[in-house]
């Protein structure tokens, strides 16, 4: 269905920052926890904030205020094959996924094996799935699993990716003739194909300097894609870069 990657994803990003159940874990102590519902956001914005500190960057809290504003306010796009695809009283918010394998004109290889496998399995799915619900008493030592290789995956490739995508969506951007006060790249990457680990001119182990290891991408620690970014500055405020796992937030002016 057209538009339900960009809404999905959407989605995905309010339920990382306005989660109703983790914001009652982390506002236990609140004098509020009995009050504050999820339609409470901006009231309660302080924290909500508090509940994903660690996503934003470059961001003072009036920026946060206005960042909430436009995913609370995002409306879908009723042509739904014109930019953006989320429209804002002052702004837009425009999605697009990238992908750190090797793309082609039917896709990435990443998406067409993932398609591939699960067509394969699909039959196989189906038939367990009839013979469990048969099963009065399910027996939970009665289980399947599938498995299938990776492609192959490559920062070069998602460097292609990223800019080959920012520039299709720029040149939309500079098409757009309504309001602009706010703009926003939502960025979805979801290939989980990447790791990261920091690198220093000097060690200095002995004094406790020890590199950062991440088990997935992160754009906040990519200081080639952050200078990337910063250039456009005049084009885009906010990046919002979401892999299925969680989120980061980047005020670009602030790179």
């Amino acid at each position: 269905m057209q538009g339900e990657r960009e809404r999905e994803s959407l989605k995905r990003v309010k339920d990382y920052l306005f989660c109703h159940k983790e914001k009652q874990f982390n506002l236990m102590m609140s004098p509020y926890y009995y009050e504050i519902t999820d339609d409470d956001v901006l009231e309660n914005i302080r924290y909500f904030i508090q509940l994903r500190r660690d996503c934003y960057y470059g961001m003072i809290f009036e920026d946060i205020e206005d960042l909430f504003k436009s995913l609370l306010a995002a409306k879908e796009n009723p042509e739904k094959s014109k930019f953006p695809d989320f429209i804002l009283d002052n702004g837009w918010i425009e999605h697009f996924k990238i992908t750190s394998s090797k793309e082609t004109s039917k896709g990435s290889n990443k998406e067409i094996s993932n398609s591939k496998f699960e067509r394969d399995i699909f039959e196989d799915e189906v038939a367990f799935k009839k013979h469990c619900e048969k099963n009065a008493v399910p027996d939970f030592e009665d289980s399947k699993e599938w498995q299938h290789e990776d492609v192959q995956h490559s920062y070069n490739m998602f460097q292609y990716s990223m800019n080959k995508q920012i520039s299709h969506h720029i040149d939309s951007a500079n098409k757009y003739s309504g309001n602009e006060e706010i703009k926003i790249f939502l960025i979805e990457y979801d290939d989980v194909g990447l790791e990261m680990i920091e690198e220093f001119e000097e060690k200095d182990f002995e004094n406790g300097n020890s590199s950062q290891h991440y088990l997935n991408y992160k754009l906040s620690k990519d200081k080639e894609m952050l200078k990337y970014l910063y250039s456009l500055k005049d084009k885009v405020d906010y990046v919002i870069f979401e892999n299925h796992e969680d989120v980061e937030i980047i005020k670009i002016l602030n790179i």
